[in-house]
């Protein structure tokens, strides 16, 4: 697999199974023509651009006949350092990511009906022991 840039005509030298980048979005060529796989918003700030100097510039790639680069291309992420603790670790603030995206929500209520019955029966079975053994029958 490799990544290859779109000519300006919109024709490229992809094969199979190569990602081809166009201002439209990044589309994978498969046997029976090409499927959408994202957004160019991973990498520049807009989903599609007219503009094939901006797909050049994003990619790094030279436009010599759909060049060929095998790198993948990662988006770049701001990070701010939010704080410094005594033992010189960093928290940071990831634009972009909120972690109340991916909290897990857990539902521990100790006043459901099930615990309130539970503990009435284990009070119950405490006073018939106790009482067993005051009374020593």
């Amino acid at each position: 697999m490799a990544y290859v840039l779109v000519n300006k005509d919109g024709t490229s030298d992809a094969k199979v199974g190569d990602l081809v980048v166009t201002g439209g979005g990044i589309y994978e060529k498969t046997a029976a023509g090409s499927k959408f796989i994202s957004g160019l918003d991973v990498v520049i700030d807009k989903a599609k651009s007219g503009s094939y100097g901006d797909v050049l510039s994003a990619f790094s790639l030279l436009s010599n006949k759909g060049a060929v680069s095998d790198t993948p291309v990662a988006a770049v992420e701001t990070v701010t350092p939010t704080s410094v603790d005594d033992n010189g670790i960093v928290s940071v603030a990831v634009d972009g990511y909120d972690p109340n995206d991916y909290a897990v929500a857990t539902s521990s209520s100790s006043a459901g009906i099930s615990n309130i019955v539970g503990y009435v029966v284990l009070g119950l079975v405490g006073i018939a022991l106790l009482d067993r053994f005051m009374n020593k029958r």
